[in-house]
């Protein structure tokens, strides 16, 4: 009967963790495929193949998946930042000095994330007033404050995390 509760409460446990974001499984996956590393070979490339997904756990502790835009900058911006600035600086931490991997600290990606997103969002409705300024025609006006409106409600359903009835919300007032 100890051993019965033993691995009951190890189940448990197990039941209590998360599975990973889908960014960081599709990173590793490519990091062990990468031919460089020859560490996968053969039938081992099929552990990590997309119908076992739902087996993979995570021991992280801060698992929140993130909006889109910082995911872009983490998978898309990090790299090309680090080639051309981040080096020379000596930013970023290497984890895997055979393929020169960087990693970077999410909370300063999710702070600039924030900023771009807050500077860009500042100057959406900026620029649509200085439009709104040189056209003269009313239907034109109508017609850019519409599309204005609709690109406003496009970027906040695909980087943020906002729900739909918040996007009503904020595109009606």
């Amino acid at each position: 009967m100890k051993d019965y509760n033993e691995l009951l409460l190890q189940v448990s446990q197990l039941n209590t963790l998360k599975r990973p974001q889908k960014s960081q499984l599709s990173w590793i996956k490519s990091w062990l495929n990468d031919v460089n590393n020859g560490f996968l070979k053969d039938e081992e490339t099929q552990t990590w193949h997309p119908d076992r997904e739902s087996l993979y756990l995570t021991v992280a502790t801060d698992l929140k998946e993130t909006d889109a835009f910082t995911e872009m900058m983490q998978n898309v911006i990090a790299g090309p930042y680090h080639r051309w600035i981040g080096h020379r600086f000596k930013t970023g931490r290497k984890f895997d000095p055979s393929t020169g991997s960087v990693s970077y600290d999410k909370r300063k990606i999710e702070g600039a994330s924030t900023m771009i997103a807050t500077m860009l969002s500042t100057m959406l409705p900026v620029l649509t007033i200085f439009i709104l300024n040189v056209v003269q025609s009313t239907n034109a006006r109508i017609g850019i404050t519409a599309l204005f409106t609709m690109i406003f409600a496009l970027t906040l359903a695909r980087f943020s995390s906002a729900k739909r009835v918040e996007i009503f919300a904020a595109t009606s007032t």
